[in-house]
């Protein structure tokens, strides 16, 4: 049983959905979370080769050439073989009166992104990020995956009318009261008065973190770095 997580986004994360699909293979209990990450004071700027993402949806999911690169500077390492609190609960965000309880499993439109927004290092990304996971879901379902959150700070509201636009098959957890961030230690960037989770993905087994992806970039190639992953676990014995 294969679950994914994300925490940390604006425009929204943990943003993939897919139809289940293909037998579990992978070892028992595995869960990943995702999330966002900046540092504005750890990264360069590089110029990419211009990348435009259209949804078979028809989401423009448009991506800036010119973003700063993002750098690990090593605020998830303690999350290793880390322990997920056992009092944590996140509303779903079409569904707030539904809680989640991790370590028991087993943008708005016509919204301007302003430049300040843009110059932060991985904070741009959220929607092709998403959509990223839920046109891979088939192929996660394939490698035992049974479930995808995305986690995010903002309010349960504005998630669910991003899970609906974006048409998102996986549900959204708001930890709007930031109760996962403080729980597990997750590293933050300032906006508007609030704070972000930075972008990044998180494999949970058992409530326990097994794998971790810091930072995540270009946001909509994480994907790539977990299916290769899921395709390591299942070679082993």
């Amino acid at each position: 049983m294969t679950r994914y997580f994300v925490p940390g986004a604006h425009q929204i994360l943990w943003r993939d959905h897919g139809d289940e699909c293909g037998s579990s293979q992978m070892k028992p209990h595995t869960e990943i979370v995702l999330g966002d990450l900046a540092d504005r004071n750890k990264a360069e700027a590089i110029n990419l080769k211009p990348r435009l993402h259209t949804s078979r949806l028809g989401v423009n999911t448009t991506f800036p050439s010119d973003l700063p690169v993002p750098k690990d500077d090593g605020a998830y390492d303690h999350l290793t073989d880390s322990t997920v609190p056992t009092d944590i609960s996140l509303p779903v965000a079409h569904k707030p009166q539904q809680q989640v309880g991790l370590a028991e499993l087993e943008g708005a439109p016509n919204e301007i992104v302003p430049d300040s927004w843009n110059a932060i290092p991985g904070a741009r990304g959220c929607t092709p990020q998403a959509c990223s996971f839920r046109d891979n879901l088939p192929h996660l379902r394939s490698l035992g995956v049974s479930h995808i959150y995305g986690i995010s700070t903002q309010s349960p509201s504005y998630q669910a009318e991003v899970r609906e636009r974006l048409h998102l098959p996986y549900d959204l957890l708001s930890d709007e009261n930031l109760h996962f961030q403080w729980g597990l230690k997750l590293p933050t960037f300032e906006w508007e008065g609030g704070k972000v989770l930075r972008r990044s993905m998180i494999a949970l087994r058992d409530g326990k973190v097994v794998k971790w992806w810091y930072p995540v970039f270009p946001p909509d190639r994480g994907v790539d770095d977990l299916i290769e992953w899921l395709k390591e676990e299942q070679s082993l014995p």
